[in-house]
């Protein structure tokens, strides 16, 4: 079917479907089939576009298989480098911390104030730094923190039906 008859027979339904008031049994009872109506419209419309979708889905899965041929091996690269990089500045963080170390015990011994020793940056690297919650008593969260589990909720409700009561 094409797609200006698809259109012509969308906008109708439509249309019919807007002004259409359900007030009796008998308007109901039309309205039920004009459900129908639709329903046979709707497997029109997806007889139409599903081979196209289905064409374009399986194109779109092809180019992303490319892709991914190039892709892949630089990721990896990627991951390479970043974990070689991550040892290094383990490292370099690891002899800073020691010399800190030294230096402020050396100042203590003098009894000044020990210098802070700085982690050296490279220019256009970036470090990101993740910040993590640790919970260390679940009784001092703030109500406006808490969230309520739905899903399991929900499940009670379906089990308990009318019987569930949770204020």
């Amino acid at each position: 079917m094409n797609k200006e008859i698809i259109e012509k027979k969308t906008n109708d339904i439509s249309s019919y479907a807007q002004s259409l008031q359900v007030i009796d049994k008998d308007t109901n009872e039309m309205a039920t089939h004009y459900l129908q109506t639709i329903k046979n419209l709707k497997s029109e419309v997806d007889n139409a576009f599903d081979p196209i979708i289905k064409a374009n889905h399986k194109a779109w899965k092809g180019a992303i298989a490319q892709k991914k041929i190039y892709e892949n091996p630089l990721k990896e690269a990627e991951s390479n480098v970043k974990g070689k990089m991550r040892t290094y500045l383990a490292e370099e963080e690891r002899k800073r911390v020691e010399l800190q170390k030294k230096i402020e015990v050396e100042a203590e011994k003098e009894g000044i104030d020990a210098p802070e020793i700085k982690a050296q940056k490279t220019e256009g690297q970036v470090t990101r730094y993740r910040y993590y919650v640790e919970i260390a008593d679940k009784k001092k969260i703030p109500l406006e923190y808490l969230e309520p589990n739905i899903q399991m909720l929900n499940a009670i409700a379906r089990a308990k039906k009318e019987k569930m009561d949770i204020p």
